[in-house]
């Protein structure tokens, strides 16, 4: 079998980067990090990138611990920049620092260039070659897959919190819920992101005869609702006693003016 082609797609770095960080004091984490902020930010012509912990743990088969103390410190060093903080359930952008003189342990000399004067990274700042950095096709944007039983573990917890928490018998071995589950990790969504989405719309919907069978993956975890979900937020207990406060009260005063108005109250029908 052939092997990868670069009409395929590469990630395009100059070489007085790969210089730089081959003699930066970084352990083995730190630097495997490093390179996968490169594939997902250079790798797709972008400067920056959304990317959680556990993102970053499934692309370098890492723990998730460790992963995060060596991110906090290669954003100490300023290896990696922050560019948008982490709003809600959506994780920090970060973007690597190609200007090495403002890491905290610089490498380069001091007759080297400035990095203002030099195109590093050409794939960013120019228009990619053909056949270089084609736009990502669907799930291309995810870290390599683990093996098969780490997925059938994600299957089964996010089915089974569904299932606890709406006393439902979803099965996680169903091929199409299966196909929505992996459509949503490909798009780079966490097991913490369905969690929130089930969480959420169980507040929305467990007391409403019309919207509780719709508390099932084919609804909660299709591509044009699960951004929206995820993006709402739950009702909180107090809020549901105010609607049942305030339904109490309009269904009294609806009554009121039925029998003020000559009918049976056994006749009276209420609608919200």
């Amino acid at each position: 079998m052939a092997g990868p082609q670069l009409e395929d797609g590469y990630t395009r770095v100059a070489n007085e980067i790969f210089d730089h960080i081959m003699r930066a004091p970084l352990n083995g984490t730190q630097f495997r990090i490093v390179l996968a902020v490169w594939r997902f930010t250079y790798g797709y012509n972008r400067k920056d990138h959304c990317m959680s912990i556990d993102f970053i743990a499934e692309a370098i088969d890492a723990h998730s611990d460790g992963v995060k103390r060596e991110l906090k410190n290669l954003i100490d060093k300023r290896v990696l920049l922050v560019t948008r903080e982490a709003v809600g359930v959506r994780p920090r952008a970060m973007s690597f620092n190609k200007k090495y003189d403002e890491w905290c342990k610089p490498l380069g000399g001091a007759d080297s260039p400035p990095l203002e004067q030099m195109d590093l990274l050409e794939g960013v700042d120019s228009p990619p070659l053909e056949g270089a950095n084609p736009p990502p096709l669907e799930g291309d944007d995810l870290p390599p897959k683990k093996d098969k039983r780490k997925k059938d573990n994600i299957y089964n917890e996010i089915i089974s919190y569904l299932n606890s928490k709406t006393g439902k018998r979803f099965s996680a071995k169903v091929k199409n819920t299966k196909d929505l589950i992996n459509g949503r990790l490909n798009e780079g969504r966490t097991l913490e992101d369905f969690i929130y989405v089930i969480d959420t719309k169980c507040s929305h919907w467990m007391d409403n005869p019309k919207m509780f069978p719709y508390l099932r993956p084919g609804t909660l975890f299709r591509p044009s609702k699960f951004d929206e979900y995820l993006n709402q937020q739950p009702i909180t207990n107090e809020q549901v006693e105010k609607s049942d406060r305030d339904n109490q009260i309009a269904y009294d005063d609806a009554l009121r003016e039925w029998v003020m108005a000559g009918h049976d109250p056994g006749d009276f029908r209420f609608d919200e």
